[in-house]
């Protein structure tokens, strides 16, 4: 029997174990006990990170995702401003107009930096710093 410990993320519940002492029948080329018995020496608790690595790189991907789809909605709203700007009858609506499509680039910025802002948050409330 192999011998090892637990770890417990609080975040998400889910357990890591990892083998410090292997017993003497050996094991797979993952590292496992071929024998698939595992005696747990102590367990500990993570709250820092409070998610184990799949669920940490999926919050990551969900962030990316809604910060994408974001993001897409106000290039599509910066094109459309475009066009109409291009097909403005006159000076005044085309400065009108092109100053409604700064404001969306702003917007836009504002958009990537909040992106950002909220992953490191995430990160140093984790206590990792990129993926991991």
């Amino acid at each position: 029997m192999c011998v090892g410990s637990c770890t417990t993320y609080t975040g998400c519940g889910h357990n890591k174990f990892q083998t410090e002492d292997h017993c003497p029948g050996g094991i797979n080329a993952q590292g496992n006990c071929i024998h698939g018995l595992f005696a747990i020496a102590w367990q500990k608790w993570s709250d820092t990170p409070s998610l184990c690595v799949n669920c940490y790189r999926r919050h990551v991907a969900d962030v990316i995702a809604r910060y994408k789809k974001k993001i897409a909605e106000v290039d599509e709203d910066i094109g459309n401003h475009t066009w109409e700007m291009r097909a403005a009858p006159n000076d005044a609506a085309r400065e009108l107009i092109k100053a409604q499509r700064s404001r969306l680039e702003v917007k836009r910025g504002e958009l990537i930096d909040s992106r950002y802002d909220e992953l490191e948050e995430f990160r140093i409330q984790q206590g990792v710093w990129g993926d991991a």
